[in-house]
């Protein structure tokens, strides 16, 4: 940027043809200049400044809002820990349903003696592979009996009564020659405790393609 040298003799003229104007007319342009003046230093010192209150009254506005949405948060503090709470509790009573790993033979044996007190006779009674949920595992075991409607529905009843989850899924009837005989295959899957989450299943690797 170029300095701008201004000499006195320059603006000797000016100064000149200005005092030969009336006094009115000087008194306008020195006000004039004055005010000109005072504006510029105004502007030049106050909008900096203006600019500053501006984006710090931003940043006070957004804290505000912060804080007030911080305010509300803590506010539900205390419906918070309560849901923890009774999200503490159901789990811990869920735990309690499920057998330890130790527990399941004798909870197998509890099923089948359920089937036998309940005049049942077993022609399939075999324990599979478990399977892996999130905090439990999934024990079934195939089941296939003959008996009479009301046996069967002994069986079913002292299942549901034992102290430990066990639900029987894929119930299929079938009449023998008999009719009052009923041939029955079903599912029984009880569960245990487990602190190993399941596995993600793994996707299929693609084959590498050759260079």
């Amino acid at each position: 940027m170029k300095k701008i040298n201004i000499s006195t003799e320059a603006i000797l003229p000016y100064i000149a043809k200005i005092e030969r104007l009336p006094k009115t007319q000087r008194l306008v342009i020195f006000f004039g200049s004055f005010l000109l003046i005072i504006g510029a230093f105004s502007y030049l010192s106050f909008w900096p400044n203006y600019q500053s209150f501006q984006k710090i009254n931003k940043e006070l506005e957004k804290l505000d809002k912060q804080l007030a949405e911080m305010k509300v948060e803590a506010a539900k503090l205390p419906m918070y820990e309560k849901q923890m709470e009774e999200s503490r509790i159901q789990f811990a009573l869920v735990k309690s349903a499920l057998p330890d790993k130790k527990e399941i033979p004798g909870l197998l044996t509890s099923i089948s003696q359920s089937g036998h007190d309940s005049g049942l006779e077993f022609l399939l009674f075999q324990p599979q592979k478990e399977t892996q949920k999130d905090f439990y595992a999934e024990i079934p075991v195939a089941i296939t009996v003959t008996g009479s409607y009301h046996n069967l529905g002994q069986f079913l009843s002292k299942v549901a009564s034992l102290s430990r989850v066990v639900n029987i899924r894929d119930l299929a009837l079938r009449p023998e020659k008999d009719l009052t005989v009923l041939k029955t295959t079903c599912t029984a899957v009880t569960y245990r405790f487990s602190d190993m989450p399941a596995e993600p299943k793994k996707g299929k690797s693609k084959p590498k393609k050759k260079k």
